[in-house]
C-alpha cells in the first residue's frame, strides 16, 4: 500500500512528473535523530518511511565512523563557555577527553 502522506521537504521536479524524496533537508533530519539516540524504527515513523531505509542510510553514509552503533546515543548538555573551559581543564588534568570525563561522571553518579 503506497503512502499517502509527504514527508514536508518532498518538492516537485520537472512539474509533476517526479517527487524528489530524498532532499538535504530529510537527509539532515536523519542525521540529527541519529545523533540523538534515535531508533530507526522511531525516525522512520517521524520521516514517515520504513526503519530498512534509515538503516541502509546509515550504512551508506557510514554513521559508524562516527560513533552510532545504535546502542550509545550522545546526551546533549547546554553549557556556558566557562563551564565548559572547567569541564576541559578538569578532564586535561584527569587525562581524559571531555567526552569520557563527562561519561565517567554520569556513569559513577547513576550507580551511587
Amino acid at each position: 500500500m503506497p503512502r499517502t502522506s509527504s514527508f514536508a521537504t518532498d518538492r516537485q521536479r520537472g512539474g509533476a512528473a517526479f517527487v524528489e524524496r530524498w532532499t538535504n533537508a530529510r537527509a539532515g533530519v536523519i542525521g540529527f535523530l541519529t545523533g540523538r539516540g534515535y531508533s530507526s524504527c522511531s525516525i522512520a515513523e517521524r520521516i514517515d518511511d520504513r526503519p530498512e531505509t534509515v538503516r541502509r542510510m546509515w550504512t551508506l553514509w557510514d554513521l559508524s565512523a562516527y560513533g552510532h552503533d545504535g546502542r550509545a546515543p550522545q546526551v546533549v548538555v547546554p553549557l556556558s563557555q566557562r563551564d565548559r573551559a572547567h569541564l576541559a581543564g578538569a578532564a586535561a588534568t584527569a587525562g581524559l577527553t571531555i567526552e569520557a570525563y563527562c561519561e565517567q561522571i554520569l556513569v559513577n553518579s547513576i550507580r551511587r
